[in-house]
């Protein structure tokens, strides 16, 4: 039995034979205005808007840096990132902002066609230098403690009134409380995400902090005696 031929994404049939390169000097791509704007909105696209806010703001101080120690900003030099880091170390920066300085570093220099320094020849230097950071801070994460429930009471009862926007505004309060879900996951919400089934309201989340890429999430989120979420939804 003859096994049938491998075919292409055009439906073609595979072959052994090499690829045709014409012979004679390339002319240089020309792309139009529009193809242009769509690529750099893609390229955008691959981090969200906070994250490239972070980075241009990282990337001016390191850039005013450079410019009083009379440093070159790109292509910066490993060796020159490295001490960079190390004096801001030094002044007791967090590790966390350390690593956040050198990812603005390595992003600007990809946006510009350069290769980041840390990935350049003797960049593992700036590598270390965020290592010896971590080890050598000492003090654990910053975290903001949790609403708990007599929290959320007392932020309830300081919302006075009958106007749509109290209702709301308390009904957002338990919300999330029952829901457990962040201030941007909340506020990205419409009203197409919500459905009420019984005994629950079925959730969509369609981006967060932790799904970059957009897949998705649908939670539960359960009636309660006084169900507040549900009535401030129908209001």
């Amino acid at each position: 039995m003859v096994a049938a031929p491998e075919r292409d994404d055009d439906g073609q049939p595979v072959t052994d034979q090499a690829i045709a390169v014409p012979d004679g000097p390339r002319s240089p791509a020309v792309f139009t205005p529009e193809q242009v704007e769509t690529a750099r909105a893609y390229a955008d696209a691959s981090r969200a808007a906070s994250t490239r806010a972070k980075y241009l703001q990282h990337w001016t101080a390191f850039g005013r840096w450079c410019q009083e120690a009379g440093h070159q900003t790109l292509p910066a030099e490993p060796a020159m990132v490295a001490v960079h880091l190390s004096a801001l170390a030094a002044a007791g920066t967090a590790p966390q902002t350390l690593a956040l300085r050198m990812a603005a570093i390595g992003y600007a220099h990809r946006q510009a066609g350069e290769v980041p320094p840390h990935k350049l020849r003797g960049g593992s230097v700036i590598l270390d230098i965020l290592a010896g950071a971590r080890r050598s801070w000492g003090k654990p994460p910053a975290r903001k403690a949790a609403a708990d429930g007599d929290l959320i009471w007392s932020m309830l009862h300081e919302i006075k009134g009958d106007t749509l926007r109290d209702v709301r505004d308390r009904a957002l309060l338990c919300f999330g409380m029952v829901s457990c879900l962040r201030r941007s996951e909340i506020t990205a919400l419409d009203v197409a995400d919500l459905v009420r089934a019984p005994e629950r309201l079925r959730v969509t989340i369609r981006r967060s902090k932790t799904d970059q890429e957009g897949a998705g999430a649908t939670i539960a989120v359960l009636a309660g005696r006084r169900a507040p979420a549900q009535a401030g939804a129908a209001s």
